[in-house]
C-alpha cells in the first residue's frame, strides 16, 4: 500500500486540523497534539518519497525519512531541526510513558507547520 499524494496529504490535513482543534481546547491532552503534529509532517514526507520512487516502508523516524529526501532535494536539511523536535513526539500519543506538556506541544505543532509547507511545495504545488 502506498497511495497517492492527494489521499497522503488529505491525512496529513486532518491530523494538522485535529491537532488545532485539540489545542484551541481547555486543558487539552497535550501528547495528542504533539503527536498529530508528528504525523502531519511525516505523511508528507513519505508522498515526497514514494513521488521519487522509494518503497513505503514501515518507519515514524522523521531524521531517517529526511535524509532520503534530501538525496532528491539537499535543502531540506533546513528542516533538520524540526524533524528531531517531532520524532520525540512518534510515540507520545500511543503510550502512556511520555509527559507532554503545553509548551511541547506548542513547540510541536509549530515545527510541524514550518515542515509539511515546505515538503508540500516539493509536491508539485499541492497544499493543506
Amino acid at each position: 500500500m502506498s497511495g497517492d499524494k492527494p489521499t497522503w496529504l488529505g491525512y496529513a490535513e486532518a491530523d494538522l486540523n485535529s491537532a488545532r482543534t485539540l489545542i484551541a481546547m481547555t486543558d487539552p491532552p497535550w501528547h495528542l497534539v504533539a503527536y498529530l503534529s508528528q504525523q502531519c509532517a511525516e505523511k508528507p514526507l513519505k508522498a515526497f518519497l514514494i513521488s521519487m520512487g522509494w518503497s513505503l516502508k514501515k518507519t515514524h523516524d522523521l531524521a531517517e525519512l529526511l535524509d532520503h529526501a534530501k538525496v532528491h532535494d539537499g535543502s531540506l536539511s533546513a528542516l533538520d531541526h524540526d524533524a528531531d523536535l517531532l520524532n520525540s513526539f512518534a510515540q507520545a500519543g500511543r503510550y502512556p510513558l511520555f509527559q507532554v506538556t503545553r509548551s511541547d506541544a506548542e513547540r510541536a505543532l509549530l515545527a510541524a507547520d514550518r515542515v509539511s509547507p515546505e515538503v508540500i511545495r516539493r509536491l508539485g504545488g499541492l497544499r493543506l
